[in-house]
């Protein structure tokens, strides 16, 4: 796993201004670059049997455990399984004062871009995905609409404590 400073110079991994939008399911998201720890390819897969059905299980990347987020499913798509041969970008948020680490899968990574505020769009009200607060707002990029993901919003802490009381949960595939 590489972080993300390899990819990027230092100002633009500490600003709050700077997105990298990926796509999945033919939809275009944005992660803020303060969030990003950095991505994997290789890794072994340990799925959950019978656990939260957004969390198909945890990559072992190096040393760490990391669990994986089905963002998709999260925002909708039923018809998705998880392989273990998907490419994972590694993400770091703070909840509840603690540093929290996570992994979703995506299909293909997209452009780098700086955003202000003011070139924000709201969410609408309207559906489970803007109900939730699973997107910050919207940006449009080049005639595409870019969703910009509230990472805070999209963890489940009850579910990644769970994660850390039943280890044994874990088979390696």
């Amino acid at each position: 796993m590489r972080t993300f400073i390899q990819f990027s110079s230092r100002n633009m991994a500490k600003s709050s201004t700077y997105y990298l939008s990926f796509e999945l399911k033919g939809n275009k998201f944005a992660a803020n670059f303060p969030r990003i720890y950095g991505f994997a390819r290789e890794y072994t897969y340990l799925p959950l049997e019978g656990f939260a059905q957004n969390i198909p299980g945890v990559a072992l990347v190096s040393t760490e455990y990391i669990p994986i987020i089905d963002l998709s499913k999260k925002i909708g798509y039923t018809n998705t399984s998880f392989t273990g041969t998907e490419k994972l970008m590694i993400l770091e948020t703070d909840v509840y004062e603690t540093d929290v680490r996570f992994a979703i899968p995506y299909d293909q990574l997209g452009d780098a871009f700086e955003l202000s505020r003011k070139k924000l769009i709201e969410a609408p009200s309207i559906g489970s995905i803007f109900e939730k607060g699973y997107i910050h707002s919207m940006y449009m990029h080049e005639n595409d609409v870019v969703y910009i993901i509230d990472f805070e919003k999209l963890i489940d802490i009850d579910e990644l404590i769970d994660l850390k009381v039943a280890p044994q949960r874990l088979t390696a595939k």
